[in-house]
């Protein structure tokens, strides 16, 4: 009979191949090959016993389903004694490192009791019983998985609160260079206008300087010199708004205005310039005074309604008053402006070419004018986040809408109430 010891020390030997067989290499065929077929099981789940095979074999499957990847082990104690001739007991104290859902999970002092009965030259496993000593455990849980989950939680509220954190970052980003690309897109295809058509009234300078040669009266010299210091004035406003639109650094677009204060200010603008040129009048029933408020650049917006006056004035019926009108558009958050006259002379062209480069109306073929009229105030609208458009209506009736963006409180707002006001406005015949 073979001694004790070397017993015991055959018996450290099959423990050795049953660790490196289940744990280290993961191996179902080798480890089963181990197994008594009367084994029965305690792990440290409330689950995991095992009296019959198929319970063994459920819980086995499982254990290496969770964790297919090698186990790596270091044996802290470990003890192997013979209860008889072919009975042995082992009891092991272990510290495994596994991986389980892409994570590594260390467990320290897993302690291992193996029950084993000889077979010949073999050991067979009769009973296995695992513990692990953790105030995490929980019931019904796989041994590893508790702590893994507690980790989980923690990192999946990290990782929700940084991903919050940064998609506001990354939305307020994306909100200024959005606005950065329009601001820039608008500088630019403002000044181009400006640069191609600052030669019109250039032109007109020249034109009238050849005139006051030819008119010796100095009545006709006074009224050129009249009309040479509007077409410089005008000339002046153009390039200060271009250099503050192409100013980068200015803060004036996309302010909240009063569009009824504007319309009052551009009608006495537009009053005044007239009034030195002896220009016919005309009538203006406005708006009223209620406030109607809209997002748009102070600068651009006066040079619209500017133009959109000039223009009304130029073409209109002097008989018939210009109305102007207000209504919110709350289904596309937007405030109408409506600028309408009775036309002086028949229009010849489509009323929408007149938004076009160099398009002028039929009747202003013998009025000299800048060519910049509603190409401008149509191009500016746009790069207010507006619109400009202009219909002829069946009774004669030319009607210029300008749609703006409309300010928080116009969104809440009945239209803004009319008003029969009327303030009288000079004719410009050289204005569009």
């Amino acid at each position: 009979m073979m001694p004790i010891a070397s017993r015991e020390a055959d018996l450290q030997a099959a423990l050795i191949r049953y660790l490196d067989t289940y744990l280290r290499r993961r191996d179902r065929a080798g480890t089963l090959a181990l197994f008594s077929p009367t084994l029965m099981l305690v792990g440290t789940a409330g689950d995991e016993v095992a009296y019959d095979r198929a319970d063994l074999l459920r819980i086995f499957d499982r254990d290496l389903a969770t964790v297919p990847d090698p186990i790596e082990y270091r044996i802290r104690a470990s003890q192997a004694r013979m209860l008889s001739a072919s009975i042995g007991q082992t009891l092991t104290e272990l510290d495994l490192s596994l991986w389980i859902a892409g994570q590594q999970v260390r467990m320290r002092h897993f302690r291992l009791s193996l029950l084993w009965r000889r077979e010949g030259q073999d050991w067979r496993l009769e009973l296995i019983h695992g513990s692990q000593p953790s105030l995490a455990q929980g019931e019904e849980e796989s041994w590893p998985l508790k702590e893994l989950e507690d980790r989980a939680r923690v990192l999946e509220r990290r990782v929700a609160e940084k991903t919050a954190a940064l998609s506001v970052v990354k939305a307020a980003l994306e909100q200024a260079l959005a606005q950065e690309r329009q601001a820039r897109q608008a500088r630019d295809e403002f000044l181009d206008r400006i640069a191609h058509e600052y030669r019109t009234p250039l032109a007109i300078i020249k034109t009238q300087l050849k005139l006051l040669g030819l008119q010796p009266s100095a009545g006709a010299i006074a009224r050129h010199l009249d009309r040479l210091n509007a077409s410089a004035a005008r000339l002046d406003a153009i390039f200060d708004q271009a250099l503050r639109a192409g100013d980068a650094t200015g803060d004036t677009r996309c302010q909240r205005l009063d569009l009824s204060a504007f319309i009052a200010a551009a009608v006495e603008q537009v009053q005044q310039s007239r009034l030195a040129l002896a220009i016919p009048a005309c009538r203006i029933a406005g708006p009223g005074t209620s406030p109607c408020w809209v997002v748009a650049d102070p600068l651009l917006l006066t040079t619209i309604l500017t133009n959109l006056l000039d223009n009304a004035c130029k073409y209109g019926l002097v008989s018939a008053p210009i109305q102007i009108s207000l209504r919110a558009r709350k289904s596309q958050g937007a405030m109408r402006l409506v600028i309408r006259n009775r036309c002086n002379a028949a229009v010849a062209v489509d009323p929408a070419t007149l938004l076009e480069r160099g398009v002028r109306g039929a009747n202003s073929a013998d009025r000299p004018g800048h060519g910049l009229g509603l190409n401008l105030a149509s191009h500016l609208a746009r790069d207010l986040g507006g619109a400009l458009q202009v219909h002829l209506t069946p009774d004669d009736q030319f009607e210029a809408w300008l749609d703006l963006p409309a300010g928080d409180e116009a969104k809440s707002q009945a239209p803004c109430p009319p008003n029969n006001r009327q303030e009288v406005v000079r004719h410009n015949p050289d204005d569009e």
